[in-house]
C-alpha cells in the first residue's frame, strides 16, 4: 500500500534528507514530485512507490549536502556518559539511550531488547513508548525468519532496514500486526559484545523512512554504548548463557519466593525449605536499596534489568539479571567477574 506525502518536509524525512536537498533533486534529477495544475498553489504531492523507484535508480547519487545533515551526537548526553561512568544499571542507561534515539531520529518509538537463544525470543529491556499491544504480544518478540527487522538483525549480525514493512519479506509473519499498530518502517542494529549478539536496538516509524549513512552510524554508536553498559553491568553474553551458570530465584508479584535452585540456596546459605514461600525483604531486610529499585522497575515496567551490586551478606560483588515471567520475576545472580574493562564487537 502506497502513501502520499504532502509537504517538502514529509518528502525529505522519507528520503532521509533536508527539504533543501530534495527540492534541488527535483530540479536537477527529476525527483517525482507533483503539483496542482494552478500555478499559485504551494501544495506538493509525492507517491512513495514512485520515490522508491527513483531512489533505486539514483542510488549512487552524490549528495554534497549530507555532510551538513550528519546526525549529531550533540551532547551524547553528558547524562548518559555519567551514568555509564557510575556503572548504573542497564535499565537506567537504556532508558536514557531510548529517549536519545527517539529524539534524534524522530521515530514513533524505539526499544532495546536482549537475546535469549534458548527461548528463541527477544526480551524487552527498555522502550516505554512501545505500544502495550505489541509489548504483550509474544510473537512480536520471536527470533526467526520473517519476524521483523530486529530478529533479522540478530540472525544476520548486521543492521537491517525495512523502509516499507508492507512489502518487506522480513516482516511476513508480523506484517498485519505492525500495520494494525500504525508502523510502516523499522530500522534495527544488533548489539555485539565479544563476538556475540547479545541484544538489539529497534527504531519504528509511522511513515516509510529510508535510513541515511549517518543515521545508521548513529544507531551503531548507540549499540556500542549499550554494549558497554551491559558489560559494566556484568553481562557479556546472551542472557540464556548467563542464566545457565547462575543461581536462580523465582518470585511472584508480591516478591514471595516460589522457586529456587541449589546454587542459590548454597550462595544464600539457607535451605530451599527455609526460603520457599518467604518474602525477600522479610528474609533480608538489609538488602541494598539499588536491588529493591531494580526489582520494582522490572515488575512495573515489565522489562529485563541487569546490574552489579555489592553484597554485604555474601561479602562479594554480584551480577544480577532480572526479567519478567508470568505475573512475577525470575532472578539470576552470580559472583561478578567483570574487571571494569569492555570489549564491544
Amino acid at each position: 500500500m502506497k502513501d502520499l506525502l504532502t509537504s517538502w518536509k514529509e518528502i525529505a524525512n522519507y528520503l532521509g534528507r533536508t527539504p533543501r536537498t530534495v527540492q534541488r533533486w527535483e530540479k536537477e534529477f527529476h525527483l517525482p514530485v507533483h503539483r496542482p495544475a494552478h500555478k499559485q498553489s504551494r501544495l506538493v504531492v509525492a507517491d512513495t512507490d514512485e520515490l522508491d523507484t527513483w531512489a533505486i535508480e539514483h542510488s549512487n547519487l552524490d549528495d554534497d549536502s549530507t555532510q551538513g545533515e550528519a546526525v549529531e551526537a550533540r551532547s551524547l548526553s553528558k547524562e548518559i556518559l555519567q551514568e555509564i561512568a557510575r556503572k548504573e544499571s542497564s535499565s537506567t542507561v537504556f532508558a536514557a539511550l531510548v529517549d536519545f534515539i527517539q529524539d534524534t531520529l524522530s521515530c514513533e518509538f524505539a526499544q532495546i531488547a536482549l537475546v535469549d537463544n534458548r527461548l528463541r525470543k527477544l526480551i524487552l529491556a527498555a522502550g516505554p513508548r512501545v505500544p502495550k499491544v505489541l509489548a504483550s504480544t509474544n510473537v512480536f518478540w520471536s527470533l526467526g525468519a520473517g519476524y521483523g527487522s530486529c530478529a533479522a538483525a540478530v540472525m544476520q549480525r548486521k543492521p537491517v532496514v525495512a523502509a516499507c514493512i508492507q512489502s518487506d519479506p522480513k516482516w511476513i509473519n508480523l506484517r498485519q500486526l505492525a500495520i494494525s499498530n500504525g508502523i510502516s518502517s523499522c530500522w534495527a542494529q544488533p548489539i555485539i559484545v565479544n563476538g556475540n549478539v547479545i541484544g538489539v536496538i529497534g527504531a519504528y516509524f509511522k511513515k516509510r523512512r529510508r535510513a541515511t549513512y549517518d543515521q545508521l552510524t548513529f544507531l551503531e554508536l548507540m549499540s556500542y554504548i549499550a554494549g558497554i553498559a551491559l558489560q559494566l553491568s556484568g553481562i557479556a553474553e546472551p542472557i540464556d548463557q548467563f542464566e545457565k551458570s547462575s543461581a536462580f530465584i523465582g518470585v511472584d508479584g508480591d516478591l514471595r519466593i516460589r522457586a529456587i535452585n541449589r546454587e542459590a540456596s548454597k550462595l544464600l546459605d539457607k535451605s530451599i525449605g527455609e526460603l520457599a514461600g518467604q518474602k525477600l525483604w522479610e528474609i533480608y531486610p538489609q538488602i541494598n536499596p539499588i536491588v529493591c529499585r531494580e526489582y520494582k522497575r522490572a515488575l512495573s515496567e515489565n522489562i529485563a534489568v541487569a546490574f552489579e551490586t555489592p553484597s554485604s551478606l555474601l561479602g562479594t560483588r554480584l551480577t544480577v539479571l532480572i526479567r519478567p515471567s508470568g505475573d512475577g520475576l525470575v532472578v539470576f545472580f552470580r559472583q561478578s567477574t567483570s574487571n571494569g574493562s569492555v570489549a564491544v564487537a
